[in-house]
């Protein structure tokens, strides 16, 4: 077996520090290709006077924007419509 595609999201992004301080990242969307080892993932802006040691984050997005509609996000944000299509919907039959 070769792979040629592998993509999956990551969303929901909270960073959390010893003291036990948390910080939530909004609406952080990352579009992950696993088959492209060299490319840095922006998890979105967060306060750089905090120590944090532990990051949660989850595998896909949530149900409100997994039926939400691509064609409202630009191209270039990871919601967007892409090619090969990431977006799964009923009509589309995959």
């Amino acid at each position: 077996m070769k792979l040629i595609r592998a993509e999956f999201y990551l969303s929901g992004v909270s960073l959390f520090t010893s003291d036990t301080d948390s910080f939530r990242i909004a609406d952080s969307y990352v579009l992950v290709n696993a088959l492209d080892p060299d490319v840095l993932y922006s998890a979105g802006n967060y306060p750089s006077d905090y120590n944090f040691n532990i990051i949660t984050m989850n595998v896909g997005i949530d149900p409100d924007k997994n039926h939400g509609d691509p064609t409202l996000y630009p191209p270039s944000h990871p919601l967007g419509t892409k090619s090969p299509d990431m977006h799964w919907g009923w009509a589309a039959g995959i």
